[in-house]
């Protein structure tokens, strides 16, 4: 298996992605997942999905973390052309719209599999590895959302404390 692809910090491109209601992406379509996390042993990964559809208000959108204080929505937002990461050529990586990660939805712990089936059917590809500060500043803005899962706090909030200690 090629475990390279499943590291944090990860942005994969999987082509006709699978929703966990069991709805696709349009054929040769697909989403971008950010790695988050990974089991030990690979069983499973924790990743988060991005959206270049706004569903929040213009104001709201800045680059970074956004919390609401009435609690209704809670995102991170990259910029479009912003430099966040690098490609796997080493080239610095931006993306092309404004991108969000939407957390009431798209944070999920996903088996290993899943990703094997993509990567059987290649179906899936590295896209780029997002920057230890953006990475940082993402799991941080996540630990403080209302809308992480339980289940899921305990290991991002690990992985997000062993980032402090190096």
């Amino acid at each position: 298996m090629n475990n390279s692809l499943f590291e944090p910090r990860n942005i994969l491109f999987i082509r006709d992605y699978e929703f966990s209601d069991g709805s696709r992406t349009a054929e040769n379509e697909g989403k971008l997942s950010i790695i988050l996390d990974v089991e030990k042993d690979y069983t499973w990964v924790i990743q988060v999905l991005t959206t270049s559809q706004q569903k929040v208000p213009d104001e709201k959108v800045n680059h970074g973390c956004t919390n609401s204080k009435d609690g209704l929505f809670s995102f991170y937002c990259f910029e479009e052309n912003r430099t966040v990461g690098t490609t796997p050529t080493q080239k610095p990586f931006a993306f092309h719209k404004t991108t969000f990660v939407l957390f009431q939805s798209n944070t999920s712990q996903i088996p290993t599999e899943k990703y094997i089936q993509y990567m059987n059917d290649n179906k899936i590809s590295l896209k780029a590895i997002l920057d230890k500060t953006e990475y940082k500043r993402l799991l941080k803005c996540l630990l403080s959302s209302r809308f992480l899962a339980r289940k899921l706090k305990p290991h991002l909030q690990a992985t997000f404390d062993n980032l402090n200690d190096n």
